[in-house]
C-alpha cells in the first residue's frame, strides 16, 4: 500500500476591503488547460489618516459560470468614485527571475459589493484581512543606524487550497503592541493575526543643484525637484489568542509545510530555468558584425504585476 497523502488544514483567510474604484482592465484568456477565462483587475483607493494608498484586487474565473457574469456586471455597472466593498483572501506569489526569488502578496477577491449611499459617510475606506498562519519568526524592527525602532518584524506560513503554503514576511508589529504580542506569541505557535495593508506614495522634496546663471533673470521660485517612491508594508494590528483547542498546527504539520513549500520553489525554479533556456535557444544567431544596441532576451514569466513603481496591493 503506497503512503497516504498528506492534506494540512486549510487556513482561515478572510480579506475585506472598503474603497473607491479608480480604474478597472479586463481581459479574456485560454488557461493552460485549455479552458476559456476572464479576468477583473480592479486599482482601489483607501484612506489611512492623511495617506491615500492603492490596491490592486483581481479575479480570475471560467468563462459563463455565475461569478463570469457577476464580475461582467461591475465591469458594466461599477463607475470611479464608486464605494464598494471587496471580500476575498490573501495570498503570496513567488517566482524566479534569473534565479532570483521574487514576492509578492496578492489580494484575491471573490465578491464586489456597491455601498448604498446611505452608508457611505460611516464606512471606513481601510483594506484588511483575518489570516490564520503559524509564526516562524519574531525579530526587532531596525532603522538605517541599525537601532531598534521599537517595533516588530514578524513572518508566518499560511496554508491555502491544496496544500498551497503562503510565506508571509516582515509583518509589522507597532511598538504599541509589541511587549503584548511578544508576550503572547513564541515561533512554532498558531494564530489569527488581524493585518492591515498600506501602499501609498512618498513625495520628496529634493533640492536642486546650482546653476551658474547664463542669461537674463534666474527664477528664485524653482529650486527644488520631487521624486516620488512607494510606501508598501502589512501592519499587524491585532489578533487572537495563540490557538491551543487541537486545531493548531503540530510540528510535523509545519514540517510539512516547509516541505511542501520547498517542493513548490523548486519546481517553480525549473519551471524558469526551462523557459529561459527555451528563449536563448530561440534568439537569432549572430551573423556578422555587431548587435543593435544592447538587447537580450529573458525569459518570459508567468506573472502579471512585478511593476516596482506600482505595488500590487
Amino acid at each position: 500500500m503506497g503512503e497516504q497523502a498528506v492534506v494540512l488544514k486549510q487556513s482561515v483567510n478572510n480579506l475585506v476591503g472598503y474603497g473607491r474604484v479608480i480604474s478597472q482592465e479586463h481581459e479574456s484568456y485560454k488557461a493552460k488547460t485549455g479552458k476559456d477565462m476572464f479576468k477583473l483587475k480592479m486599482l482601489i483607493e483607501t484612506k489611512d489618516g492623511d495617506k491615500v494608498n492603492n490596491h490592486f484586487v483581481e479575479k480570475s474565473t471560467p468563462v459563463g459560470n455565475k461569478i463570469h457574469k457577476g464580475l461582467l456586471t461591475v465591469v458594466n455597472e461599477y463607475k470611479k468614485g464608486d464605494l464598494i466593498r471587496v471580500s476575498g483572501n490573501v495570498t503570496v506569489n513567488e517566482w524566479f527571475k534569473e534565479d532570483v526569488i521574487n514576492s509578492m502578496v496578492k489580494l484575491e477577491t471573490t465578491f464586489f459589493t456597491r455601498i448604498e449611499q446611505d452608508k457611505v459617510e460611516s464606512t471606513k475606506e481601510l483594506m484588511e484581512a483575518k489570516v490564520e498562519m503559524v509564526i516562524t519568526g519574531i525579530d526587532p524592527e531596525l532603522d538605517i543606524d541599525g537601532l531598534p525602532t521599537g517595533n516588530l518584524l514578524v513572518s508566518g506560513m499560511s496554508v491555502g487550497y491544496n496544500n498551497r503554503i503562503n510565506p508571509f514576511e516582515n509583518l509589522i508589529v507597532d511598538k504599541k503592541i509589541a511587549k503584548p504580542f511578544e508576550n503572547l506569541y513564541t515561533v512554532g505557535q498558531t494564530g489569527v493575526l488581524n493585518l492591515r495593508f498600506h501602499n501609498y506614495a512618498v513625495v520628496k522634496e529634493e533640492e536642486t543643484a546650482d546653476i551658474t546663471l547664463g542669461f537674463g533673470e534666474d527664477n528664485e521660485q524653482i529650486s527644488t525637484s520631487t521624486a516620488k517612491s512607494y510606501e508598501r508594508k502589512i501592519e499587524v494590528f491585532g489578533g487572537s489568542q495563540p490557538i491551543t483547542d487541537g486545531t493548531e498546527y503540530t510540528p510535523e504539520d509545519i514540517e510539512n509545510m516547509e516541505r511542501f513549500h520547498k517542493l513548490a520553489l523548486q519546481i517553480s525554479r525549473d519551471n524558469a530555468k526551462k523557459k529561459q533556456d527555451g528563449a536563448k535557444k530561440s534568439a537569432p544567431q549572430a551573423g556578422f558584425g555587431q548587435e543593435v544596441g544592447q538587447a537580450k532576451v529573458e525569459a518570459p514569466v508567468d506573472f502579471l504585476d512585478d511593476d516596482d513603481d506600482m505595488p500590487n496591493w
